[in-house]
């Protein structure tokens, strides 16, 4: 990786944070990781974003469901309307604990929304995610 990867983590769960990042840095000391606890907190950084500097994207997106204010679906459907595409396309993985078949199922109706991952998550997952990007 020639450039630092900008990861971009939309989750309430402090000790999933601290883990993912940890996770993170035995991978490649080249990411830079922005957490966000709530969906409303990342909809408005992406919007500010696309107003001031849109070469600062995020290359990847972690996305949880079940967060306050703005949960992973309210997310998306935000998210979706904003046109990020027009500006750059942005892998989304949720990772969530919901093993529901509806929501694995709901999820294929992102077409941004690239794997649907149960935590916790490992260090082999997050290194293929990683990779692709």
């Amino acid at each position: 990786m020639n450039q630092k990867l900008k990861i971009f983590v939309v989750d309430n769960d402090k000790i999933y944070l601290t883990v993912t990042q940890k996770l993170s840095s035995k991978i490649s000391s080249s990411f830079s990781i922005s957490v966000f606890y709530d969906g409303i907190e990342a909809f408005e950084a992406i919007e500010t974003l696309i107003a001031s500097k849109p070469s600062e994207l995020p290359d990847l997106i972690l996305l949880d469901l079940d967060m306050p204010i703005m949960d992973g679906w309210d997310f998306l459907e935000s998210y979706n309307k904003m046109g990020v595409n027009n500006y750059k396309s942005i892998p989304i993985y949720i990772v969530t604990s919901s093993i529901a078949l509806e929501d694995i199922n709901k999820s294929n109706n992102y077409h941004d929304v690239l794997g649907y991952l149960v935590k916790p998550l490992n260090l082999e997952t997050l290194e293929s995610i990683v990779l692709k990007n």
